[in-house]
Protein backbone atom coordinates (compact mmCIF):
# COMPACT_ATOMS: atom_id res chain seq x y z
CA UNK A 1 0.00 0.00 0.00
CA UNK A 2 1.22 3.10 -0.85
CA UNK A 3 0.96 5.92 2.04
CA UNK A 4 1.38 8.30 -0.31
CA UNK A 5 -1.82 7.97 -2.22
CA UNK A 6 -3.67 7.10 1.05
CA UNK A 7 -3.75 10.57 1.58
CA UNK A 8 -5.88 11.63 -1.32
CA UNK A 9 -8.59 8.79 0.17
CA UNK A 10 -11.12 8.88 2.44
CA UNK A 11 -13.74 6.50 3.95
CA UNK A 12 -17.12 7.39 5.68
CA UNK A 13 -19.23 5.06 7.87
CA UNK A 14 -22.77 6.38 9.23
CA UNK A 15 -25.52 4.31 11.27
CA UNK A 16 -29.42 6.23 10.35
CA UNK A 17 -32.77 4.91 10.18
CA UNK A 18 -34.84 5.24 6.96
CA UNK A 19 -38.58 6.43 6.71
CA UNK A 20 -39.38 2.67 7.01
CA UNK A 21 -38.08 2.66 10.43
CA UNK A 22 -34.97 0.17 8.98
CA UNK A 23 -31.44 0.41 10.28
CA UNK A 24 -29.44 1.59 8.01
CA UNK A 25 -25.31 1.25 7.74
CA UNK A 26 -24.39 3.85 5.23
CA UNK A 27 -19.82 3.03 3.50
CA UNK A 28 -19.11 5.48 1.16
CA UNK A 29 -15.39 5.88 -0.25
CA UNK A 30 -13.11 7.49 -2.67
CA UNK A 31 -10.90 10.27 -3.18
CA UNK A 32 -10.84 13.75 -1.24
CA UNK A 33 -12.93 16.33 -3.04
CA UNK A 34 -13.48 13.86 -5.88
CA UNK A 35 -17.35 11.30 -6.28
CA UNK A 36 -17.54 8.65 -3.76
CA UNK A 37 -18.88 5.17 -4.36
CA UNK A 38 -21.54 4.44 -1.37
CA UNK A 39 -22.93 0.80 -0.20
CA UNK A 40 -25.79 0.62 2.05
CA UNK A 41 -26.69 -2.32 4.51
CA UNK A 42 -30.43 -2.37 6.08
CA UNK A 43 -31.00 -4.00 9.31
CA UNK A 44 -33.88 -4.08 11.13
CA UNK A 45 -32.74 -3.77 14.51
CA UNK A 46 -29.96 -0.48 15.78
CA UNK A 47 -27.80 -3.24 17.22
CA UNK A 48 -27.13 -5.20 14.40
CA UNK A 49 -26.34 -1.85 12.76
CA UNK A 50 -23.64 -1.00 15.24
CA UNK A 51 -22.02 -4.72 14.56
CA UNK A 52 -21.53 -4.13 10.84
CA UNK A 53 -20.48 -0.33 11.55
CA UNK A 54 -17.91 -1.73 14.26
CA UNK A 55 -16.48 -3.98 11.98
CA UNK A 56 -16.17 -2.11 8.89
CA UNK A 57 -14.14 0.54 11.06
CA UNK A 58 -11.89 -1.98 12.64
CA UNK A 59 -11.61 -3.35 9.20
CA UNK A 60 -10.38 -0.10 7.90
CA UNK A 61 -8.24 0.92 10.56
CA UNK A 62 -6.15 -2.82 9.68
CA UNK A 63 -6.00 -1.41 5.89
CA UNK A 64 -4.39 1.81 7.92
CA UNK A 65 -7.57 4.56 8.06
CA UNK A 66 -7.68 6.92 10.60
CA UNK A 67 -10.81 7.14 12.39
CA UNK A 68 -11.48 10.62 12.80
CA UNK A 69 -15.07 10.29 14.30
CA UNK A 70 -17.74 7.40 15.38
CA UNK A 71 -21.05 7.51 16.25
Amino acid sequence: MDPEKDLYREYGIAIGQNLFDEWVVSSSWGRIGGPKRVKETYFASKSEAVVLAEQEANRRLLRGYQVRAFE
